[in-house]
């Protein structure tokens, strides 16, 4: 399989995961949490522009780093990697929000920390699935 296709099948794995496991994340736990917690910080409505760029970018480098299609990796490393990106990117956010803004809660840091590393492994674990499979065929 071409260096492309299997960049491509890896970042779609990932995507697919992301977008289904993020939807549930926002709207089962995110929303209560954040509503809950920090409701004062809650915009109107959902701006989708910072969606639109956050999500292909995230993907794209959690594949790139994490992942590494162009490597045969094990699955241990990617899950670790994948994690590690996650907790880094959401922890961006999270420690920052508690450094600048008022009353942003260490309950709400903490949970969007956990979710991207969580996040990060299932994404990195999709994709192994998908390459390992692509391999064989």
């Amino acid at each position: 399989m071409s260096k492309t296709s299997r960049r491509l099948a890896s970042l779609g794995a990932a995507a697919a995961t992301f977008a289904v496991l993020d939807a549930a994340w926002i709207s089962q736990v995110a929303l209560p949490l954040y509503k809950s917690e920090v409701p004062h910080l809650m915009a109107d409505k959902v701006d989708p522009v910072p969606a639109a760029i956050f999500y292909p970018a995230f993907t794209a480098a959690l594949t790139h780093f994490a992942v590494r299609p162009d490597e045969d990796r094990p699955l241990g490393k990617r899950l670790r990697d994948g994690a590690l990106f996650g907790l880094a990117a959401y922890g961006t956010w999270s420690l920052t929000g508690k450094a600048v803004l008022k009353d942003f809660t260490w309950p709400t840091a903490l949970a969007d920390m956990g979710w991207g590393a969580a996040a990060g492994a299932a994404m990195a674990a999709a994709a192994h699935g998908v390459l390992k499979k692509v391999s064989k065929d």
